[in-house]
């Protein structure tokens, strides 16, 4: 089979593609398209990308379909050498695409794509992340994604999920309207905790150190440098690639130190006992914690731990 220069992987299951508007560069003799139904049908396409030998994968879907696709790559190795991803925003949130995705409308942006691979141009647009590993204790598959959110955070993003209207129409306001009903919660109760916002012991050990017992009310870590709405939640030092960052509970002054915590700089003048911020390459937390990962709800093993590294780096297209 001759060379192509574009395998293209559409969720038509995904917000943007469900209406069957497909972009339609999809259908452009260079592009090899495999349409899919959820994960359905995923590793049969990523198996005929590699025998076309396509020089990109591009991802048409959400964050879900973009960590579902990482943890295909990395636990079944195709390709003698990985080929760069180009994300078209075909989700619900797209904050994986938004980060290290595309320009402008998906048909504009996989045209664009094409002209620039065909005409050899690729190189210049390419910027550099990891994705996250996900261990759980029992089980053999790791997961793999850009963006896993533990305790609190969890649990706000199970209760916009289940009880804020808006996620399909107006992801972006969705997400605000999340962060004001939490912070009217969060006030309202004084600062006490509630079914959301709570605290969790847990054992949390980074960079091969003991695991220390923490009370914390939320955890993050992520790959990316931007999140949602420009968030930045992370400050600390260290040399890994793993961006991990934890809020102890009841943390020192929320309401008043948000803006701080999400779009501050490197120093942040920020209590440590309260407000953590690692840049490692291994974290240990556990046990029995529910996450999810990339907008996806996993459930843990109540004596299992989780074990997050950085695998990469992968290759994305900024064009």
């Amino acid at each position: 089979m001759s060379r192509l220069p574009v395998g293209l992987v559409s969720n038509t299951l995904s917000l943007s593609n469900r209406a069957g508007a497909l972009p339609a560069a999809a259908s452009d003799a260079s592009v090899l398209h495999r349409p899919i139904q959820g994960l359905s049908g995923l590793a049969e396409a990523l198996d005929d990308f590699a025998a076309a030998g396509t020089a990109v994968i591009a991802i048409n879907g959400g964050d879900g379909t973009v960590s579902a696709v990482l943890t295909e790559l990395f636990t079944t190795p195709r390709f003698p050498t990985l080929p760069p991803l180009a994300l078209l925003p075909g989700g619900t949130l797209n904050m994986c695409a938004g980060d290290v995705g595309l320009h402008g409308s998906r048909d504009r942006a996989l045209a664009r794509l094409v002209r620039r691979v065909e005409a050899g141009k690729l190189t210049d647009t390419l910027v550099e992340r990891h994705a996250i590993c996900v261990r759980r204790e029992g089980e053999p598959r790791p997961l793999y994604g850009m963006f896993l959110a533990l305790g609190s955070l969890y649990r706000a993003i199970r209760y916009s999920y289940d009880e804020v209207p808006g996620r399909q129409s107006h992801p972006r306001l969705h997400t605000l309207r999340t962060l004001g009903s939490l912070i009217v919660r969060h006030l309202a109760n004084g600062g006490a905790s509630d079914r959301i916002l709570r605290g969790d012991r847990v054992g949390l050990g980074v960079d091969g150190a003991e695991a220390e017992d923490v009370t914390l009310m939320l955890a993050l870590a992520t790959t990316l440098d931007r999140l949602v709405l420009g968030f930045q939640p992370y400050w600390g030092g260290g040399d890994g690639d793993l961006r991990f960052t934890a809020l102890g509970h009841p943390p020192d002054r929320l309401i008043r130190r948000a803006l701080r915590v999400l779009y501050g700089g490197v120093r942040r003048r920020l209590p440590g006992d309260s407000y953590r911020s690692y840049a490692a390459a291994q974290v240990r937390i556990g046990p029995g914690l529910p996450f999810a990962l990339d907008g996806e709800l996993y459930e843990t093993a109540p004596d299992a731990w989780l074990e997050l590294s950085a695998a990469g780096p992968l290759s994305f297209v900024r064009c």
